[in-house]
């Protein structure tokens, strides 16, 4: 996780029910002055927002695409995060162009030993 890649989770986290009811839950409290609700209000849209994603496990950046062998992690590529679920098949494929036929031999390979 990057810094970079802040202002994109708190996007993501404000269109969610979650996101939504930290903020309705600062402005709809009775017991807050308004004073307090506008102090509460960005910590809410900001940390609020974040802690939220983080604790969902739902923080996005970039993908990290490996491999796994032997309960050993290959890594082989990063690549941004798309607009849409095709582009990520587009990454999806390119990865399995370049590296499905390595991968094979290597388990034929050792298959064998």
């Amino acid at each position: 996780m990057q810094a970079a890649f802040i202002p994109k989770n708190l996007e993501l986290e404000l269109k969610t029910k979650r996101g939504k009811a930290l903020i309705d839950s600062v402005i709809k409290d009775d017991k807050l002055s308004d004073e307090e609700k506008l102090k509460l209000c960005p910590h809410q849209a900001t940390v609020g927002m974040f802690e939220s994603r983080s604790a969902n496990s739902a923080l996005t950046g970039e993908w990290l695409i490996y491999a796994k062998h032997k309960g050993q992690r290959y890594y082989l590529s990063i690549a941004p995060h798309s607009q849409h679920p095709k582009d990520d098949t587009v990454i999806y494929n390119r990865m399995m162009d370049r590296c499905e036929i390595f991968f094979q031999k290597i388990i034929q390979a050792e298959q064998w030993s």
